[in-house]
């Protein structure tokens, strides 16, 4: 066991919400936005996310995640995993008895996380400017519960998703296979139609928490 009082995490921001995204959409959950991310996407809805963040000792975050209600936690960023204390933090969380899940870009290694932790992987596509860097290996650690996730931004990021699908064999690791409309790039609309076309059985899911409280809100 390391000292956690003396292991800092860079913490963005941290707050209550309603889960807007992916398959847990609707839930109440308690948010921790962890600091800094390792890609540039162009349709990236948290830019202040590569500001340093606030010093928090492991032992202080998980001091405050316990005086909330006990909500599920989501870990986000950026990209959490590029901060080497997340695993640790994920392993107290759940050691404490939370349900908790980890939202990654895919580039990083998710087999340093917790088998028991919920895993929402993000493929990114051409048209995210930041696509070909996902790291494969990590579909070795997808579980039936876990969500893979392509944000589309064309009806060539929707082609590319579903080629890649059949040739990384995803819907044998998992039902959850989500795509979702880039924000303010892709009509819902449209890319409904070409999942009906495509007899592909993805998810489309929209980003709900922009609906209800507007696309530049923070802490919800």
């Amino acid at each position: 066991m390391m000292a956690i009082n003396q292991e800092i995490l860079k913490v963005n921001e941290i707050f209550k919400s309603i889960q807007g995204e992916g398959t847990q959409s609707g839930h109440p959950m308690l948010f921790i936005r962890l600091s800094g991310c390792n890609l540039q996407c162009i349709y990236c809805d948290t830019p202040n996310i590569l500001k340093p963040g606030m010093d928090y000792s492991l032992e202080k975050l998980l001091n405050e995640v316990n005086a909330q209600k006990k909500l599920p936690v989501y870990i986000t960023g950026g990209e959490p995993l590029i901060q080497p204390v997340t695993p640790y933090l994920v392993d107290e969380l759940i050691n404490a008895g939370y349900e908790v899940f980890v939202d990654t870009n895919g580039t990083m290694d998710v087999g340093v996380l917790n088998e028991l932790v919920n895993k929402i992987i993000d493929i990114k596509t051409p048209g995210s400017q930041s696509g070909g860097k996902f790291l494969e290996s990590n579909l070795d650690y997808v579980a039936p519960r876990d969500e893979i996730k392509f944000v589309i931004t064309s009806r060539d990021d929707f082609e590319w998703s579903i080629e890649k699908i059949d040739e990384l064999n995803i819907f044998d690791l998992t039902p959850n296979v989500i795509f979702q409309p880039a924000w303010g790039i892709l009509e819902p609309r449209d890319l409904a139609m070409w999942i009906i076309s495509s007899d592909k059985p993805v998810r489309l899911l929209l980003q709900i928490h922009k609906h209800i409280w507007g696309p530049n809100a923070t802490g919800v």
